[in-house]
């Protein structure tokens, strides 16, 4: 009877979780350095890119925020032999407005074939105008299929 029960009022908490909805923050461009290519590895396939530049847009009102530091982070992603895109990506950025810098890290998956990924997307940043962005879930997508790549960043609403 317990076991029913306990099932029971899980599937009614699950139930009751609406589904997730995301607000665009920030539209990004980077260019990327593709140059080192793919590299042969134990699980298939490691993705090095490096930043050339890039910035970062108010999604909003269009504003320039942050501009992408250059030479400084990299995509290590992992291509497995099936074509599936597991991302490793780490960025700094530096704001605009503000003596501050970001480092962000995003953690996805997508595909080979067409170069887009989805990522759980963390920010560590020293800003008094973004600082509440650390607290916050976000998820960026990205495309590296086109140069320069976008990126957009979307926060969850709560």
């Amino acid at each position: 009877m317990f076991s029913k029960l306990a099932l029971f009022s899980a599937m009614v908490s699950a139930a009751a979780i609406p589904d997730p909805t995301f607000t665009k923050v920030f539209d990004a461009v980077v260019e990327l350095d593709m140059s080192k290519g793919l590299l042969p590895g134990p699980f298939g396939r490691r993705l090095l890119s490096g930043f050339i530049s890039g910035n970062l847009t108010d999604a909003s009102t269009g504003a320039l925020v942050a501009n992408v530091i250059p030479n400084f982070g990299a995509e290590f992603g992992l291509v497995t032999d099936s074509g599936h895109l597991y991302t490793d990506v780490r960025l700094g950025l530096r704001f605009v407005d503000e003596d501050a810098s970001a480092f962000l890290e995003l953690h996805g998956s997508g595909t080979f074939e067409n170069l887009h990924a989805y990522n759980y997307l963390r920010v560590e940043t020293n800003s008094t105008t973004y600082g509440s962005l650390v607290d916050e879930f976000l998820y960026a997508s990205i495309d590296v299929s086109q140069s320069p790549a976008p990126l957009f960043i979307y926060k969850l609403d709560v």
